[in-house]
């Protein structure tokens, strides 16, 4: 038998992988502008706003606001809320990498738009760079 000693507190320094949702976006190019225009003279024709006040200015912008808010929800469709597609980031990532992807990708445009091989050395030689710098923080977050 193996022995009989069991951990009695475990800590992970792991966070849990999360979905992002991305937010529904209006259908405009599918809206029935008509309705929409119906529904807010409406909902404005009843409102009464004779005794109107400048103090009252927060409470009169968010009934408007809401008047046009209902009013889209019931004559402009919604997309359907979606998992996000963006990959997860790497938990090393930090800003001399950032940079350094940014410089690499430019050089790597100009080396496309230009075709010079003074811009293919130039690409070649900060596209090293990046990875050394990748590589290094890799290195320094796993130590």
């Amino acid at each position: 038998m193996g022995p009989d000693h069991v951990p009695i507190i475990i800590t992970i320094n792991a966070h849990p992988e999360r979905q992002h949702f991305a937010a529904s976006k209006w259908k405009t190019a599918e809206a029935d502008w008509n309705v929409f225009r119906r529904r807010i003279d409406d909902q404005i024709n009843t409102t009464d706003v004779t005794d109107a006040d400048v103090d009252q200015v927060p409470y009169w912008n968010s009934k408007i606001v809401d008047i046009v808010r209902s009013a889209a929800d019931r004559s402009i469709p919604r997309t359907k809320p979606t998992v996000s597609r963006r990959q997860k980031p790497l938990p090393y990532w930090n800003v001399d990498i950032k940079g350094a992807i940014r410089n690499r990708n430019r050089a790597r445009r100009k080396m496309n738009r230009t075709r010079f091989i003074n811009d293919c050395i130039e690409y070649r030689r900060l596209k090293s760079i990046a990875q050394r710098v990748i590589r290094s923080a890799t290195r320094e977050y796993w130590q």
